[in-house]
């Protein structure tokens, strides 16, 4: 039975939305870091941003959207105007990202509420309320290209106002239609923070309950280090063998979703994506042939492997994921992830409203190896004992040119 795409997004996003795949990163910084001093440039350390400069920089380009509102009006005629009545911040504090199907992260959010008001002659003035959230990124905080990232996305805009004689002379809901048609909320905005590569990011409200001393920080790892290719480390090895397609039926045995299927397969492992197209029938085994993905285990606490099988041409995402904590060695060793499909029983005298049916579709096998730092695997790469600590060689610092 072939699938209905949109029907089946809503359900997976109803199915899935408690059990979305956990971050593995970016980190909080260590509390014993040193804030930057380039007179130390090779040593980690702790940079920061005060949140205020984003209020600043939130309340310009606000102003600017008054400003250009207020133009619109005048050259409309129009005798009302809009003015900034207040910006409200709350304190910084980590979320994780909410994707069902693809790495999360951690990130700083700074929510606020901006409320502009529209002075209309004649009668009660109105309020118009946008929540604002300023997200700070560590984007790419595992990599040596990282940077913090700042972006600004706008809600909906609540609409507060108006009086009895409004409502007697039935002319509330129209007043209301003519603020909203000359009011547009402003739009989302991405910041690049220069100069900022990070691999761990938190906000502080400083324990007070005032905003002005509120702070986004950062870690700004090691600067101006030569190291070798061929630098000892411990590493997270994992390799996609294969895919099989399992016999799928609904409850008029049925085959889930089609005899054939051209899918594309999305896997991840923590931030790292492979990919592959294939074309399955229920039974079949390929070998996937694509490249290990290889981790720095130092930087991790945790394994995130991600399946996704994809079907075109609309793309309804079918998924799954397992976690495995580094105390518990990564789970080293052969796994199998089971990745779902879901067809939708009809109403009966038992259930008034459709029903999702989950059922086995695919079985993803892959291999985790941990590998200590000359490259080989801890007892086999199965077992659940973290490798040793052991020294890397570096070479000769390099040290900060001086005028």
């Amino acid at each position: 039975m072939l699938k209905t795409c949109t029907m089946l997004f809503f359900c997976l996003m109803a199915a899935t939305a408690a059990a979305q795949p956990p971050p593995s990163g970016p980190p909080i910084p260590s509390a014993a870091l040193a804030p930057c001093n380039p007179a130390q440039s090779n040593k980690p350390c702790k940079a920061e941003l005060g949140v205020f400069l984003i209020t600043n920089t939130v309340r310009n380009l606000a102003q600017a959207k008054v400003d250009a509102t207020n133009a619109q009006l005048a050259a409309q005629g129009r005798s009302s105007r809009a003015s900034i009545e207040s910006l409200k911040q709350w304190r910084p504090s980590r979320f994780a990202t909410q994707m069902l199907n693809q790495p999360n992260s951690w990130f700083v959010k700074v929510p606020y509420i901006l409320t502009i008001k529209v002075s209309i002659p004649v009668t009660s003035d109105r309020h118009i309320g946008i929540p604002i959230d300023v997200n700070v990124f560590c984007s790419g905080w595992q990599t040596d290209s990282s940077q913090v990232i700042i972006r600004s996305q706008p809600g909906p805009a609540s609409f507060e106002g108006g009086n009895i004689l409004e409502d007697v002379f039935n002319v509330g809901n129209y007043i209301d239609a003519q603020v909203r048609s000359s009011f547009s909320a402003p739009l989302p905005v991405t910041t690049p923070v220069p100069n900022s590569k990070c691999s761990a990011i938190d906000g502080s409200d400083a324990g007070t309950q005032a905003t002005d001393d509120d702070l986004i920080f950062w870690t700004v790892p090691r600067r101006n280090l030569v190291v070798t290719d061929a630098i000892a480390k411990p590493t997270i090895e994992v390799t996609f063998d294969s895919l099989t397609r399992l016999p799928a039926r609904d409850f008029h045995n049925n085959v889930v979703y089609a005899e054939s299927e051209a899918i594309n397969l999305h896997v991840y492992a923590n931030e790292d994506g492979l990919q592959k197209a294939l074309t399955m029938r229920e039974g079949d085994v390929a070998a996937l042939n694509l490249p290990a993905v290889r981790l720095d285990a130092r930087k991790y606490d945790s394994l995130v492997v991600i399946g996704n099988v994809d079907q075109p041409p609309n793309d309804p995402r079918d998924s799954a994921f397992a976690v495995a904590a580094k105390t518990a060695g990564f789970g080293a060793g052969s796994k199998i992830m089971q990745i779902p499909k879901w067809y939708s029983r009809p109403p009966d005298q038992f259930n008034p409203k459709p029903t999702w049916i989950r059922v086995p579709g695919y079985e993803l096998h892959y291999t985790v190896r941990y590998l200590n730092s000359g490259g080989l695997a801890v007892d086999g790469g199965t077992n659940t004992v973290r490798p040793p600590k052991v020294a890397v060689p570096r070479k000769t610092l390099i040290k900060p040119k001086t005028p």
